[in-house]
């Protein structure tokens, strides 16, 4: 090949890779706007200035007060963006050709989630890095890695039930109800307790954790998640219970 040749095919290989990123870049800012209508960007904005107002009256000097902030927000966060991942089809009036598209239902969930998760992981990072500069020595890496796994728990809780119910609200309201009462019930038990997804792993100094444990709390939490994920496909392949 000459060097024009050799030149064409570089330039018409970058024109494509651009193309490429302008498409991805396009679709996330699609379902970026399809995640934040203005009753979820209200939703969230109110969680947000609920917990700094809440952080205000605690005073926050410990870790264990930055990992329950950081589980709050994570949990609510996920929630409310989940709730909408297929009954905002239904609203949009697009949920029978979504149904019946080529694409399947996992590529349908995997470029919804996608934009959810990185947003999440935003807030949950600007969060973790803030409390962080409030109070200094605050191992913020470990503590929003569980808040963030906790978080997606819940986030697909919240999806599951509004498959089940065809209601985004209801989907939401129970998988944040549950959240609490599970919180409730482990609140006053040891950070050691393998089911617990709002592990305290503060609660007693980091130096004090079992590790096998923690590693063996985080599988149960994606199993959890790979459940549900499992039978809200399920769901939503009964296309006769949607139309």
């Amino acid at each position: 090949m000459t060097g024009t040749e050799v030149g064409d095919s570089l330039n018409t290989t970058f024109a494509r890779v651009v193309a490429r990123l302008r498409s991805i870049v396009s679709l996330f800012g699609f379902h970026t706007r399809q995640l934040f209508s203005w009753q979820t960007a209200a939703l969230v904005a109110g969680l947000g200035l609920f917990l700094g107002v809440r952080l205000g009256q605690m005073n926050v000097s410990m870790p264990s007060d930055c990992l329950f902030t950081l589980y709050a927000l994570e949990t609510g966060v996920f929630g409310l963006l989940s709730m909408g991942l297929i009954t905002r089809e239904r609203d949009l009036g697009a949920l029978e050709m979504t149904l019946v598209s080529s694409r399947g239902f996992h590529s349908l969930i995997l470029i919804k989630f996608i934009p959810m998760a990185f947003w999440a992981l935003a807030m949950g990072l600007c969060a973790a890095l803030g409390l962080k500069w409030m109070i200094g020595g605050f191992g913020w890496g470990l503590a929003l890695l569980f808040a963030y796994t906790t978080g997606m728990l819940f986030g697909m809780t919240a999806h599951y039930l509004s498959v089940m119910t065809r209601n985004a609200y209801m989907g939401a309201g129970g998988a944040l109800l549950l959240a609490f009462f599970v919180y409730a019930y482990f609140a006053g038990k040891s950070h050691r307790a393998l089911l617990d997804p709002f592990v305290q792993i503060f609660q007693k100094g980091p130096e004090e954790l079992d590790w096998k444990v923690l590693l063996w709390n985080r599988f149960f939490v994606l199993a959890w998640i790979g459940v549900l994920y499992d039978q809200s496909i399920r769901r939503m392949r009964r296309i006769e219970l949607w139309v």
